[in-house]
């Protein structure tokens, strides 16, 4: 499994969820190497097997080297879940710095895209390899009545779920499925527990509930859902 942002919030819950299920898992990270690092020694020390490895999603040549090197430690990866993405904070889209939208763009969509085409070049079947899952996080807010205010991870958002669909139908052929995750969250998708979206159910969403829902998408129980966007709304 490799959990891209899999040190901290959804993705620290994620990368959790696999790791106590048994699974070997790759947790990439960019910002805190003290956590990360610190993540993957705790799930060592749980009799888990878990690597930390820096990642700019942004960066073609080092999703290569991660895979590459995810390869060679555990073996074909068969699980991706993009969990790394960013947001501005809540103004209007005239407010927003210039540089500040290319960073969210940068990083939400092209650096999921990226990774989700370094992952189709290593399971593909028709390249040699196993097949496997790539799953993405939405939200919902942005399918019901947008992201006044986040307009920037919005866009980014709805991007990500374009990739999923359209993905899902490129590589069915060579064995691979494409899913995503939609939480029901306020704000970024970093936002969960006592801030989390009351709103769009009965109970509160936390990180736990989206990793729960992540790995079944990933588990063979799912083996027949490619091209859809779970809703995860309490």
């Amino acid at each position: 499994m490799l959990i891209t942002g899999g040190s901290h919030g959804v993705g620290r819950a994620v990368t959790l969820r696999f790791a106590q299920a048994g699974h070997p898992v790759i947790l990439t990270y960019r910002g805190d190497p003290v956590q990360a690092q610190a993540l993957a020694c705790g799930i060592a020390q749980r009799q888990g097997r878990a690597l930390a490895l820096p990642l700019d999603i942004r960066d073609h040549t080092e999703i290569a080297a991660v895979f590459q090197k995810s390869a060679v430690v555990f073996g074909p990866i068969g699980v991706v879940v993009n969990t790394t993405g960013i947001s501005c904070i809540a103004v209007p889209l005239t407010a927003v710095e210039p540089q500040e939208i290319e960073t969210v763009i940068d990083t939400n969509i092209l650096g999921t895209v990226l990774v989700s085409a370094q992952a189709v070049r290593h399971m593909a079947l028709s390249a040699g390899g196993n097949g496997g899952v790539i799953i993405n996080i939405s939200a919902v807010p942005v399918r019901s009545k947008g992201m006044s205010l986040h307009v920037p991870q919005a866009t980014s958002v709805g991007a990500v779920e374009a990739l999923t669909r359209s993905l899902s139908d490129e590589v069915a052929p060579d064995g691979i499925r494409v899913v995503a995750v939609a939480p029901a969250l306020e704000g970024h998708r970093e936002c969960v527990g006592p801030t989390a979206n009351r709103s769009c159910g009965a109970g509160v969403i936390t990180a736990e509930d989206i990793a729960d829902a992540v790995f079944f998408l990933a588990s063979d129980q799912a083996r027949a859902i490619t091209g859809t966007i779970l809703t995860v709304s309490g």
